[in-house]
């Protein structure tokens, strides 16, 4: 052929494109290139076409004239029937290596797939039938592509009303979808947060709406996982790792629309009452219709498992989608006031345009694009979220009259509280001012102006403020209460901790009774070791010390109530009263911190850390008594100290007691020559109860005109008492 006629037919089909676009080996062959980063819809990239009667072979399809054409939207659409889509991919590899392919399709309810090369060989299967974890149960057939140029055969076998296919380098479980994922847990998380919240709201206030709203946020996720199972095929078989079968989404629909119809009649009041049909209620009795449908649709799928089930799915879906927001409408025109039912009509906005885009991009009216694909649940989700704002208008309007109710019982139970409050403080006042016998004797029911007189068996504590004239000079009034407070609650957590009573308190003195000496004793010790602490912190502060005597004493006392009609007291008077009130008084002329009489030391066994201080006629009596210092409370230094000298201090309080006056004081000043300084005042003894005792016997001499022996002399004494030890 000349090269003039070659032109004229080139020039020919140029200006007649009506010649080449009926030539279906004329029009342009979609191809696929290979390649690592493959991920992409493959619906524009391959030529297929039906065999509606399902009799073809791969050996009828291969290499035979068949109307191969390319899909005109982004989805394959055909009917219900069991039909066989053959699909025919062209490959592109310009690498030197066989590249791996994973050919992906998702039918909705597949039966099988085979992929065949360009011979009619087969080389890879999925169905129904067969197992499909490999590929975390989506339909995918694997397959190597040689380099070159080269086709591959796919027959796909299923009852569906479309077909999308996706062509990847790698397992669909392995390529991200940060977008899909962030959408699917946004629409999970919001949906979860909103049926958590009237769960809540119906444990706490009892009413079905409530209930129904939870009912259907849960069918609402149940659609929202079973839609993106359905049309994305990758969320719920990724995350949760199973296969969303076909009555699972089926199902979803009409679930979702029987709680949608419960919730609506709750929140609306479209409930018919009896008897049905009557003059008032015929609007509401004929709304019965829709639930009904949806329980028929139920029923119809879990019985064929079909897809002839999803027409009424759908045609029922549109009659409530008309039917429900219209009576809305009606409802609001009827009364402008009632504002829920405006809300409840625009809250099926935003679910209706869902669908509306998804039916639009199934049937190929629109390409693909995230807002169709992901429409319908986002509408799902915004029609939750709208319900959710007509259900509070709902609870605001209907329980304006319990809201009343209910002020007005808080009002009640406000006074009501008050006077509890009033009675509390009055009884803890009582508890503070009043003897603790005289509190649970009124509990019991008792009348403590009845009390009788009676012995009873205690320990009994006086503790006074030594420096109290010092301290009042140096302090203010207000100070000094503050201050003496601090010491008093220090006093009473110790004390009533180990089961004490403080009987009285007078100004800066206070008098303690227990019942049991062991508890008396740790409680002592306890406050004593509290109050060095705060000393402590005072002396770090540059502030006055507190010092405390304290006296103890044991022994059978009377109870009874001292007073008249105008003032009562409930106290104990004895000799173990006056006994303990006395040591305490000495604890100044000895420069102790503790004293107790010998019937309180009798009583405690296989206790070490007390020494006799010496031989005291106290206030009152005409006996001498033994008294004796505990100092547990002391550092550990001072303890071991006073434990060391404990048999010597009682040799030199013998030597006394026998008149021999310049022994004892021997005995005493040699344990005063080698007692170390006091650890916060070098230039004092840490024992200074010894020079107390000296001073004692020296003024206990000059009462019996006998001569105090001078330095030299009780030097020489010393010396003798040296060598006799």
């Amino acid at each position: 052929m000349s090269f003039g006629l070659k032109m004229l037919g080139v020039l020919g089909l140029l200006l007649c494109p009506s010649l080449w676009a009926n030539s279906p080996m004329a029009a342009p062959i979609p191809v696929i290139k290979v390649s690592d980063s493959l991920d992409q819809k493959a619906n524009q990239d391959i030529l297929y076409f039906l065999d509606e009667k399902n009799e073809l072979q791969a050996k009828d399809v291969i290499g035979q004239k068949h109307p191969w054409t390319v899909p005109e939207s982004a989805n394959l659409t055909f009917g219900l029937e069991t039909t066989t889509v053959w699909v025919q991919a062209h490959f592109l590899n310009e690498s030197k290596a066989p590249k791996t392919v994973y050919f992906e399709f998702n039918p909705v309810f597949l039966e099988q797939i085979q992929a065949y090369d360009e011979t009619g060989k087969a080389l890879d299967s999925v169905g129904s039938a067969l197992p499909m974890r490999r590929f975390e149960s989506v339909p995918a057939l694997k397959f190597e592509v040689p380099p070159g140029n080269s086709v591959r055969y796919f027959s796909v076998k299923s009852r569906s009303n479309s077909l999308a296919t996706v062509v990847r380098s790698s397992p669909m479980h392995e390529v991200k979808r940060e977008f899909d994922l962030a959408v699917f847990c946004t629409l999970i998380g919001g949906l979860l947060l909103l049926m958590i919240y009237h769960i809540f709201l119906f444990v706490t206030y009892p009413n079905r709406t409530y209930l129904f709203y939870s009912l259907f946020v849960a069918s609402t996720i149940h659609f929202t996982v079973s839609f993106s199972s359905y049309h994305k095929a990758i969320l719920p078989d990724v995350i949760f790792g199973f296969h969303t079968d076909f009555w699972w989404s089926a199902l979803s629909a009409p679930i979702l629309l029987f709680f949608i119809y419960l919730f609506s009649a709750a929140l609306l009041d479209l409930f018919p009452k009896k008897p049905y049909f009557s003059s008032k209620d015929r609007l509401k009795s004929l709304l019965l219709v829709l639930p009904a449908m949806d329980l028929l649709t139920i029923l119809a799928v879990f019985a064929t498992n079909s897809a002839y089930a999803l027409i009424p799915v759908r045609f029922f879906a549109l009659i409530h989608m008309l039917v429900l927001p219209s009576v809305g409408v009606v409802l609001w025109t009827r009364s402008r006031s009632n504002s829920i039912s405006l809300y409840y009509a625009v809250s099926w906005i935003p679910f209706t345009m869902g669908a509306f885009f998804i039916v639009a991009w199934l049937s190929g009216a629109v390409e693909h694009a995230y807002i169709y694909s992901w429409g319908l649940p986002i509408g799902a989700l915004c029609q939750s979220l709208l319900l959710a704002f007509a259900a509070g208008q709902q609870l605001n309007v209907v329980t304006q009259d319990k809201l009343k109710e209910q002020r007005d019982k808080l009002r009640v139970m406000d006074e009501l509280e008050n006077k509890v409050v009033k009675l509390k403080r009055r009884d803890q006042v009582i508890r503070s001012f009043v003897s603790l016998d005289v509190v649970e004797e009124l509990d019991r029911g008792e009348d403590p102006l009845l009390y009788q007189p009676r012995n009873l068996s205690k320990c009994i504590t006086f503790m006074d403020m030594h420096n109290y004239t010092t301290f009042f000079e140096t302090y203010s009034a207000f100070e000094c209460q503050k201050t003496i407070n601090e010491f008093f609650k220090i006093v009473n957590d110790a004390v009533y901790a180990e089961r004490g009573t403080v009987d009285k308190i007078i100004g800066d003195a206070m008098m303690i009774e227990f019942s049991d000496p062991n508890s008396c004793l740790k409680a002592i010790v306890e406050l004593r070791k509290n109050l060095s602490a705060a000393n402590r912190q005072r002396f770090e502060q540059n502030l006055e010390l507190l010092q405390f005597g304290t006296g103890i004493s044991h022994g059978t006392m009377l109870s009874a109530n001292f007073g008249s009609n105008h003032k009562i007291d409930r106290t104990l008077i004895g000799d173990p009263v006056n006994v303990a009130s006395r040591l305490e008084t000495i604890t100044r002329q000895f420069e102790v911190d503790i004293l107790c009489s010998k019937e309180f030391i009798d009583l405690q066994h296989d206790y070490q850390f007390y020494r006799p201080a010496g031989y005291v006629l106290l206030k009152g009596r005409a006996k001498k008594s033994l008294v004796y210092e505990i100092f547990e409370h002391h550092p550990p230094a001072v303890i071991e100290w006073k434990l060391s000298t404990r048999g010597k201090i009682m040799e030199a309080i013998k030597l006394e007691l026998a008149g021999k006056y310049h022994e004892a004081l021997a005995a005493i000043q040699t344990l005063i020559d080698v007692c170390p300084p006091h650890t916060l005042r070098p230039d004092t003894p840490m024992d200074p109860t010894l020079h107390a005792m000296v001073r004692a016997i020296e003024e206990k001499m000059r009462q019996l005109e006998l001569k105090v022996p001078t330095k030299e002399e009780l030097s020489q004494l010393m010396d003798q008492h040296r060598k006799v030890a």
